[in-house]
C-alpha cells in the first residue's frame, strides 16, 4: 500500500515531468528510428530495381514484397524484420551496384555533332548509325541500332545527343536541357537504340546483320524460344525498357516476279505486328493509357501469363493504327506492361527470363498472331523521350528450338 500510495504521488506531483518525459521522448525515438530505416531500405530497394512504392518510411504491401524478392533473387529468405542487419546487407549491395556502374565514357557531348568514332564509342550526327556486334560471349545479338526517330522523322524537335559501345554493351545519351514532351507540336520525340538479334524488316540497313540466319523463323516451327537479359540502367529523366518482336507474313505475289512477294520480301516490307514487352519505364501517361485502353473503343485489354505473374496488355489492331504508322505502311502493335518493372527512380540492376515461346502461343490463341507469320527477329531497346542516362548490358541469350 505504502508503495502504491508512493507511485501515485508521484504520478501527481511535478517529479512526474521528470521521469515521464525522457520516457515518452526514448518511445518517439523509437518510432521515428523505426520510420527512417524503413525509409531507407525503401530508397534503397528503389535505387537497386524493386518497386519498394514512395519514400515514406511506412512499412506495407509493396515494401515487404520488394524486399522478399531481393532476398529470394540472391537464393536467401526474409525473415519479416527489418533491422540493421536487413540495411545493412541493402547498403552493401547498393554500394557494389555503384562500384559495377561503368565510368562515363563520354566527356565531351558536343563531338556528337559531328562525326564521331573511336574504338570505344561510335557517336553520330543523324543518330542513324549500325554496328555489327563480334567477338562477343557475353552479348548473344547481330547488332546494335542508334535511331533518334524524334530528330529525323518528326524533324521538328531537339536531337538527343547519344553513342552506342562498339563493344555491343551498352550506349549512352543526353538530350541536354530536359524539355516537356507535352509541350512540343506533333507526336512525342524519342531515342531508341537496340541491341537486337535476327533481322527488323522495313528495308532497314540492320537486316544485313542478321549473322546466324535463325531469323526470320515461322511461328509455327517455333518449339523453345527463351530469352535473358541482365542489365545496369541509369536514367534521369522519362523514358522505358522493352523486349521487341516483329512479325511479317509472306505475302503471294500479284503478278509474275512480283518484288513485294516470297520469303526476300520479308526483309523489305512493314511487319504485320510488333509486340513490346515492357519490363522497366517511367512514362507518366501509362496508367493513363491502361485506362484508356478500356473505354476508347480502338485499343483492346486482355492479358497476359509470364514468369512475372499475370500482365495487363493492351493492342491496338492495323485498320486502326495510325497512331504509330510509318510512311510506308501500318502495323498492328500491343504493349506487355510489366508491373514490377516501373519505378519514379531509373536507376539500378535488373534481369529478366522469358519464355518468349509461351507469350507467342497465347498471342496466337488470341488471334494477334497467326502460325504462318515470321518472327523476324528480338530487340532488347531503351526508348527515351528526353534526359540524361547509360545502358550496360551485363549479358544477353537467347535460345531457339525450332521442328
Amino acid at each position: 500500500m505504502v508503495i502504491s500510495r508512493l507511485i501515485k504521488s508521484i504520478l501527481n506531483s511535478k517529479i512526474c515531468f521528470g521521469f515521464i518525459a525522457p520516457l515518452a521522448f526514448m518511445l518517439s525515438s523509437v518510432s521515428v528510428l523505426a520510420d527512417q530505416q524503413t525509409a531507407d531500405a525503401q530508397s534503397l530497394l528503389n535505387n537497386l530495381g524493386y518497386n519498394a512504392g514512395a519514400v515514406d518510411g511506412a512499412w506495407g504491401t509493396k515494401t515487404r514484397t520488394a524486399i522478399e524478392q531481393f532476398y529470394t533473387d540472391r537464393n536467401q529468405r526474409f525473415d519479416g524484420k527489418l533491422d540493421s542487419q536487413e540495411l545493412a546487407f541493402l547498403k552493401s549491395e547498393y554500394e557494389k551496384l555503384v562500384a559495377d556502374m561503368p565510368p562515363e565514357r563520354v566527356t565531351n557531348w558536343n563531338k556528337i555533332n559531328g562525326e564521331y568514332r573511336d574504338e570505344i564509342l561510335d557517336c553520330r550526327d543523324k543518330q542513324r548509325g549500325v554496328l555489327g556486334v563480334e567477338n562477343q560471349t557475353r552479348i548473344k545479338a547481330d547488332w546494335l541500332l542508334n535511331n533518334d526517330f524524334g530528330a529525323y522523322i518528326w524533324q521538328r524537335t531537339p536531337k538527343l545527343k547519344s553513342c552506342l559501345y562498339r563493344d555491343g554493351t551498352g550506349w549512352e545519351f543526353n538530350s541536354g536541357k530536359a524539355y516537356s514532351p507535352d509541350k512540343l507540336p506533333g507526336p512525342l520525340p524519342w531515342f531508341a537504340p537496340v541491341a537486337a538479334v535476327g533481322a527488323k524488316g522495313f528495308g532497314s540497313i540492320a537486316n544485313m546483320y542478321n549473322r546466324n540466319k535463325e531469323f526470320p523463323v515461322q511461328v509455327s516451327r517455333i518449339r523453345k524460344l527463351d530469352y535473358s537479359v541482365t542489365y545496369t540502367y541509369e536514367l534521369k529523366g522519362v523514358g522505358n525498357t522493352h523486349i521487341g518482336l516483329w512479325f511479317s507474313q509472306v505475302k503471294k505475289p500479284r503478278f509474275k516476279d512480283d518484288p513485294d512477294a516470297g520469303p526476300w520480301a520479308l526483309y523489305r516490307q512493314v511487319p504485320e505486328l510488333e509486340v513490346m514487352l515492357k519490363i522497366g519505364g517511367n512514362f507518366k501517361d501509362d496508367e493513363k493509357w491502361m485506362k484508356k485502353c478500356k473505354t476508347d473503343g480502338v485499343w483492346t485489354r486482355y492479358s497476359i501469363d509470364t514468369e512475372y505473374g499475370e500482365m495487363p496488355a493492351c493492342i491496338i489492331l492495323k485498320e486502326k493504327n495510325n497512331w504509330t504508322a510509318t510512311n510506308n505502311g501500318q502495323f498492328a502493335s500491343t504493349s506487355v506492361w510489366f508491373s514490377d518493372g516501373w519505378y519514379k527512380k531509373q536507376i539500378g540492376t535488373k534481369s529478366r527470363q522469358l519464355d518468349l515461346n509461351s507469350i507467342i502461343t497465347q498471342l496466337a490463341n488470341l488471334g494477334f498472331v497467326k502460325n504462318d507469320w515470321y518472327l523476324m527477329g528480338i530487340e532488347f531497346q531503351t526508348e527515351v523521350s528526353y534526359g540524361k542516362g547509360k545502358m550496360t548490358i551485363h549479358s544477353l541469350d537467347y535460345e531457339l528450338v525450332t521442328e
